[in-house]
């Protein structure tokens, strides 16, 4: 009798046990399947950033005239693609070739107008860079806190015929002035734009960039 009772005490000893096991395990599994909703509802973001950055490029990439006359006006549009949460953007230092080339003008693009009002700064007419081939400092963003998603031209720039030639149109590569990337776009729902303030707090967005190249053929009266 006593041996029975031992082994019914065993018995039950190590249904228990396994019963202990599956609850474990099954409170683990729940606990970690929330764990990782939690991750991916509070930083969507950037979880769609660090598997898809957004694309800056110049369009169209390559842009040739078999003849061109001095003067001539060639548009090129920076634009950008595959963009979450874009608040607003900052080039620096793009650079182009001077002796083909002359930069009139610098005009905002359609795209961050979507999501509402913008302010738009460039030095075009306060500095000399452009006879060195530098598109001086110009950024763009959205008064408030909003963000647009998706893409479209952020600027268009304006050049005239000087000269045959290549001209390279560079954002990113060893050729620009800082050896890195000229443009840095802007994740931001913390901000709102206040003149002569400096308040806030970027985020810069994981993006790559495409660079372009114009070239103008013989020159014609």
């Amino acid at each position: 009798m006593r041996k029975q009772r031992s082994r019914k005490k065993a018995k039950i000893g190590k249904s228990h046990s396994k019963f202990i096991a599956i609850a474990v395990s099954i409170i683990l599994i729940v606990l970690g399947v929330a764990v990782v909703a939690y991750i991916y509802s509070e930083k969507p973001a950037a979880a769609f950033q660090a598997a898809s950055p957004a694309i800056v490029s110049v369009e169209p990439n390559s842009t040739e005239l078999q003849s061109a006359q001095i003067g001539q006006t060639v548009d090129v549009n920076i634009s950008v693609t595959n963009v979450r949460n874009l608040w607003g953007w900052e080039l620096d230092n793009l650079t182009f070739n001077p002796k083909v080339l002359n930069l009139t003008q610098v005009q905002e693009g359609p795209f961050l107008k979507t999501g509402g009002s913008t302010f738009f700064v460039t030095t075009l007419s306060a500095t000399n860079w452009v006879q060195l081939g530098i598109v001086p400092s110009t950024n763009e963003a959205i008064y408030t806190n909003s963000t647009v998603n998706g893409g479209g031209v952020i600027l268009t720039l304006k050049f005239t015929v000087l000269n045959a030639g290549v001209s390279p149109i560079i954002i990113n590569g060893s050729n620009n002035v800082s050896g890195t990337s000229a443009i840095t776009l802007y994740n931001n729902h913390e901000y709102e734009y206040q003149p002569n303030t400096t308040t806030g707090n970027n985020q810069s967005i994981n993006c790559t960039v495409t660079n372009g190249e114009i070239t103008i053929g013989n020159i014609v009266s």
